[in-house]
């Protein structure tokens, strides 16, 4: 019998190729990061990078937010950047509850730099500009850590 010759050549080949292009793409794109944790390790809001009035000028050449300083997992950590040394406290849930830290007092300190206790923050925190659905999230992502 002599062999068969498709009608249409290279068929399976153009149905098959976009099919695993797309399970490629899937599998490569990984899962959706929240918008507060977007914000928090990115500086990036809904609308692109989040603004802020105050702080390093070096934070707005990257994708910094607040993990830069106090750690992807908001333990604090000791930050250098040039010649500015120093502390970057936790703000994990249980450290900001037990600096006296609520919802309104912590989102007085992101947006203005001030500590719950009525002192102004170090110049080096940045006074971010987050709109509500932002501040929300973030708040929302702090409460996790």
């Amino acid at each position: 019998m002599p062999p068969v010759t498709p009608r249409y050549p290279g068929y399976p080949l153009r149905v098959l190729l976009p099919a695993v292009m797309a399970l490629v793409t899937v599998a490569c794109s990984g899962p959706e990061v929240a918008p507060g944790e977007r914000i928090y390790l990115t500086g990036e809001g809904h609308d692109g990078r989040v603004a802020y009035r105050q702080g390093p000028r070096w934070l707005s050449r990257g994708q910094f937010g607040c993990a830069v300083c106090h750690g992807a997992d908001g333990a604090g950590r000791f930050v250098q950047a040039g010649q500015a040394a120093g502390a970057a406290p936790a703000i994990t849930a249980r450290a900001l509850a037990a600096r006296g830290y609520d919802a309104a007092a912590l989102s007085r300190a992101i947006r203005d730099g001030v500590a719950a206790d009525g002192r102004e923050l170090s110049y080096y925190m940045p006074r971010w500009q987050l709109d509500a659905a932002e501040m929300q999230a973030l708040l929302a992502h702090l409460d996790g850590l």
